[in-house]
């Protein structure tokens, strides 16, 4: 229960919430319950811990029999982490690993992480068509529920992607009704934030800093 109300927090976005509730797990809690583990790693991947998120990711998938669906977390977590750790030099080696849309133990939220990791590492080679394009692939799956945060991601990728090529009225066109409709679910939430953050820096390039400093 408590693995599948973490994931339901961190995948909906509410990831400062949901490391409130890891931090009061007993540690022999988490160690002792691999599922439980897998969670928290997903949590702290989006934190100052993610250097522990990798490594937890990394023990997984040096098990020589780990099941088809924990590979693919332990694959969605190592990606996320090395983003976040800012270790793009080993994504090529997590994606090349990663399981197709048919294969046992995927769904939605696997297929939206990998695309992002995808765009990440294209926008940072400086690919930005490229992105779009990864990020187009994920409208058919919607951005309900437990694809809240990597929809949202998405979006956020796919603007950085404008900015890049100097273009922030588009970034702007492309993030404002996200942050929006982001912004029902609470202002101060890990969605609303990332979107803000990237619309600010539009704003701001368009020469309208007083929007940008409202938006931070």
């Amino acid at each position: 229960y408590a693995a599948r109300s973490l994931w339901a927090l961190m995948t909906a976005g509410k990831i400062a919430e949901a490391r409130e509730w890891l931090d009061q797990l007993p540690p022999d809690m988490i160690e002792g319950d691999l599922e439980l583990r897998l969670v928290a790693a997903s949590v702290l991947a989006f934190s100052d811990r993610n250097a522990d998120s990798l490594a937890i990711a990394r023990e997984v998938l040096d098990e020589p029999d780990t099941a088809a669906h924990t590979r693919a977390t332990a694959l969605r977590i190592a990606a996320g982490s090395a983003v976040f750790a800012d270790r793009l030099g080993l994504l090529p080696g997590f994606l090349a690993k990663w399981p197709g849309p048919t294969e046992e133990g995927t769904g939605p939220v696997f297929t939206l992480a990998a695309l992002n990791t995808r765009a990440i590492y294209a926008l940072h080679k400086g690919e930005t068509s490229q992105v779009r394009g990864f990020i187009g692939q994920q409208a058919p799956y919607g951005d309900a529920g437990t694809l809240r945060l990597g929809a949202a991601l998405g979006r956020m990728l796919s603007a950085m992607s404008h900015l890049w090529e100097g273009h922030p009225v588009r970034a702007e066109a492309a993030l404002l009704p996200a942050l929006l409709h982001a912004e029902r679910d609470g202002r101060r939430d890990a969605i609303a934030c990332l979107l803000a953050s990237v619309l600010a820096t539009a704003c701001y390039q368009r020469g309208d800093s007083e929007q940008a400093q409202a938006l931070l």
